[in-house]
């Protein structure tokens, strides 16, 4: 989906990626620590001399309140910094298309989205799609958003799609 005047600005290469990963729902957390350390030796293998720093987290801070932006022991979300652009031959989006590929192979990730970041006011031409679904039979909802996630994987242009709910999650309510 095009914007105006989008094209004159250039992608940024800032050699920051960040990996936000849904593991499978009701993973404990041993498994979801196992899925982390598969991707931190994924990253020193893979041109560590050009590797900077990484910084991970898996869900948010215990005990913390959090509406809308609060995530679980599913949730993994990875910051990786690499050398400038003028000291490396891959630019950050090949290493951030080697990344996805090799990350989607590990067990237990559901959901994945690599993303050039920085701290730019346009880092990469990217911007958000939300499709929001709504029925009066909920239980129809899965196998919709199934179909819209398939028909926005194979829109051209499109490079991460993420569903933000799921039925397979137990929720316990208090």
């Amino acid at each position: 989906m095009p914007t105006v005047g989008q094209e004159l600005m250039p992608p940024m290469d800032t050699g920051a990626i960040a990996i936000k990963i849904t593991t499978d729902a009701n993973l404990p957390i041993e498994k979801t620590q196992e899925v982390m350390e598969q991707i931190n030796k994924l990253m020193y293998t893979h041109d560590k001399e050009k590797l900077l720093r990484v910084s991970g987290s898996i869900g948010s801070e215990a005990g913390v309140m959090s509406i809308g932006s609060g995530s679980g022991i599913d949730h993994i979300l990875i910051m990786v910094t690499y050398v400038n652009r003028h000291e490396r031959k891959e630019t950050i989006w090949d290493i951030s298309n080697y990344l996805r590929a090799e990350i989607s192979k590990i067990s237990h990730v559901k959901y994945l989205d690599v993303s050039p970041s920085g701290s730019t006011a346009m880092v990469s031409i990217r911007a958000s799609v939300d499709t929001m679904l709504s029925s009066s039979d909920y239980r129809l909802l899965q196998n919709e958003g199934a179909k819209v996630k398939k028909a926005m994987s194979q829109t051209k242009g499109i490079v991460s799609v993420l569903k933000t709910w799921d039925m397979d999650k137990v929720v316990f309510g208090y």
